[in-house]
């Protein structure tokens, strides 16, 4: 996933002010009147626009927070598994990746316990 804040060079909790101005700055350096002919150019003009697209839309940019937290912690639990693959509860431990799997599990066995 593209790090908007850094293609726009803002810091990660810069405000619409600021990314507004980095967005002004950054279209008068790569616009395609000063690099014609350059395809780095019209990518990186392209990126820039839809940085600024992303970020200066409040909704957009908290979907955007959201799909980085997901990705992060995506991230970790794979780097947890390849670590972890030859502990040898690995295989019980992974039955409670999902909450929601556990609560339904814990539920069953009160239920069981119950009668």
């Amino acid at each position: 996933m593209k790090d908007y804040y850094a293609i726009l060079g803002v810091k990660k909790g810069a405000s619409l002010k600021e990314i507004k101005k980095a967005y002004k700055e950054m279209v008068k350096r790569w616009h395609p009147d000063f690099h014609p002919n350059d395809p780095d150019g019209l990518k990186q003009i392209k990126d820039i626009n839809e940085a600024y697209e992303v970020l200066a839309n409040s909704k957009k940019r908290q979907s955007y927070h959201k799909r980085v937290r997901e990705d992060e912690m995506d991230y970790y639990r794979r780097m947890a598994y390849t670590i972890h693959e030859e502990h040898p509860f690995f295989a019980y431990f992974l039955r409670f990746r999902d909450r929601s799997g556990m609560e339904e599990r814990m539920e069953k066995n009160s239920k069981k316990n119950k009668r």
